[in-house]
């Protein structure tokens, strides 16, 4: 079966992950033939291409604001179905659905939405409204939620990620890398992994450490700013650091090839979102790494830390927005080693039995396959 997935391609984050490992898993779905087809050059089609995988990117600037660039898009588009002849037609995130909708309809092709964002815009609702898509695949059951009201439920579907256990290979000792990065004995490192940009609960994270400063932690932050707006959020949290005489414990470690090794020499995880996130890459890795996670209880997160079937909850959620319930939590986790350690077993088969991609992968040839009989029908 021959799939194109359609995307942005501008940034790099979860999504672009994702991109990523439907590739290079790609052998647990031998059926699938997978190629991509991006609006722009980027760190997703450096990474793409050096997996093998089959790019083509249209090098325009493609933009649902101005008509002339949005048709020339849309003409590109319908050129590359009309050579390529996809079974079915993959848009990730609203934006290309957007996009792409129109035209891949006039071209009496299959074509599905793979949602990984929890807001949809008013123009983006009459889109969906007028023009269904013959599938949509949702990144959690939360974000699913959302669209019942635009999308029958039937054609709603929720696939996991797939997301490999930690490769160790190459990797330096815990404590080699604490030492690198100054940290003392005593002290407890706190990590997070994610973009600058405010609903990552970076902002939060910082209000709660400064109500327990007297604790001994050091918090790695691991991720820098993709535009403007998220240049401008970083230099308020430096700011914030220096008013709170927190600079000694924090540090703002910038975007990171290979953030594996942050993982393993950190001690706890905590990425308080003061808004839902969709999923959530950055607590899964956290999990394989045996660490407690703490976020909010909302979203995705709530989703992965807690088994709503069993009850059992891998870490702990608090009250969004409230920075002084986020204290205790991590104060408590900060002082006690013994609690910490309580994750190191159960995390790591949380993330297998949500993200493995031995048992998720196989599980795409039916969902696209499905799309097409909603097309034909």
């Amino acid at each position: 079966m021959k799939v194109t997935h359609f995307y942005s391609g501008n940034l790099f984050g979860g999504l672009e992950k994702l991109l990523i490992y439907l590739k290079e898993f790609n052998q647990y779905a031998p059926e699938l033939e997978q190629k991509f087809f991006l609006c722009f050059e980027g760190t997703l089609s450096k990474n793409l291409r050096a997996i093998q995988a089959t790019v083509e990117v249209i090098g325009k600037n493609s933009s649902l604001k101005n008509p002339i660039s949005f048709i020339s898009t849309g003409i590109s588009i319908l050129k590359y179905i009309k050579r390529e002849k996809p079974d079915v037609f993959i848009c990730h995130h609203f934006w290309a659905y957007a996009m792409a909708v129109l035209f891949v309809k006039i071209s009496k092709t299959p074509i599905v939405i793979w949602n990984h964002s929890s807001g949809i815009g008013y123009i983006v609702r009459n889109c969906l409204r007028f023009f269904k898509p013959d599938l949509s695949i949702t990144c959690s059951r939360y974000v699913a939620g959302l669209l019942t009201d635009i999308i029958p439920e039937q054609k709603i579907r929720t696939f996991y990620a797939p997301l490999p256990p930690p490769n160790f290979e190459g990797l330096k000792s815990r404590e080699e890398i604490r030492r690198q990065f100054k940290v003392r004995e005593n002290e407890t490192v706190v990590l997070h992994v994610g973009r600058m940009s405010y609903y990552k609960g970076q902002r939060e994270l910082l209000e709660a450490l400064a109500l327990i400063a007297d604790h001994p932690f050091h918090v790695w932050f691991v991720g820098g700013p993709q535009q403007k707006k998220e240049e401008e959020f970083l230099d308020s949290l430096q700011e914030f650091t220096r008013q709170n005489h927190l600079t000694g414990k924090i540090e703002f470690l910038g975007q990171q090839s290979d953030v594996r090794k942050f993982y393993k020499a950190a001690d706890i995880y905590c990425q308080p979102n003061p808004f839902p996130e969709p999923y959530g890459f950055s607590f899964i890795e956290a999990l394989y790494w045996g660490l407690p996670v703490v976020s909010t209880d909302i979203g995705g997160a709530r989703e992965i830390l807690k088994n709503e079937e069993t009850g059992k909850v891998f870490g702990a959620l608090v009250e969004p927005n409230n920075p002084a319930s986020l204290a205790e939590v991590l104060g408590s986790l900060i002082q006690n080693s013994d609690k910490r350690q309580e994750c190191n077993v159960n995390g790591p088969l949380r993330a297998k039995e949500l993200s493995d991609p031995v048992r998720n992968m196989p599980q795409l040839p039916a969902l696209f396959k499905e799309s097409i009989v909603n097309f034909n029908q």
